[in-house]
């Protein structure tokens, strides 16, 4: 059993209720960095998803069977633009639900999200590119005043490629957090993206 059986176990409820509606969704945070690079557990699940206020009740119709849901604590999250949180009952997985901002930032890790096969002979799952991977946990280390150790070494463990012999293919690249007034740093990403500097604080803004 997979590192990613319970997340799966939570998820899939989740998604297929999702694209019944018609929700655009995709896997972020530590999910999308274990997959990519530095493989952990992780503590909950977090998803951005593009939720419409009049599709709540139609959501938590379908997903009561398998999570904890408020529809009255849902609604009013979505109202104001803020995250929600389901736990799955069997697994006890929290399920962090992101809204997905209209900023170009997040527009563009929407785009860039591919599906992924987590667990064999499960479902597959949209996650966020090993270089939005990168650019999310710089965005929190950067608002953390550079305090979170954890999301330091998540964008600093080299992320690695499992062609040929599995052997790490790694290509150094500089990436710039906007509104940063010194290097971030280097950090080692797949030979095969093309990864690019953010230059313009607006990109990430709010």
């Amino acid at each position: 059993m997979s590192m990613y059986h319970e997340v799966m176990e939570a998820l899939t409820p989740l998604v297929d209720a999702f694209e019944q509606l018609g929700i655009a969704y995709y896997i972020g945070g530590s999910v999308s960095s274990s997959l990519h690079g530095l493989a952990r557990r992780t503590q909950d699940v977090d998803v951005i998803a593009d939720i419409r206020s009049h599709q709540v009740r139609l959501l938590v119709q379908r997903l009561q069977p398998d999570y904890y849901v408020d529809e009255q604590a849902w609604q009013d999250a979505v109202r104001r633009g803020l995250p929600y949180s389901v736990i799955h009952l069997d697994t006890m997985v929290k399920i962090d639900l992101m809204p997905l901002k209209q900023r170009a930032f997040t527009r563009e890790e929407a785009s860039r999200a591919q599906a992924h096969v987590l667990e064999a002979g499960m479902r597959p799952v949209r996650v966020a590119s090993a270089e939005d991977a990168i650019l999310t946990k710089l965005e929190w280390f950067e608002m953390g005043g550079h305090s979170s150790s954890r999301h330091y070494m998540e964008y600093t463990d080299p992320f690695t490629s499992s062609a040929g012999s599995g052997e790490p293919v790694r290509q150094e690249s500089e990436f710039a957090l906007p509104g940063s007034q010194s290097s971030i740093g280097w950090v080692w990403v797949p030979q095969e993206l093309e990864p690019r500097p953010v230059a313009d604080r607006a990109f990430l803004a709010p």
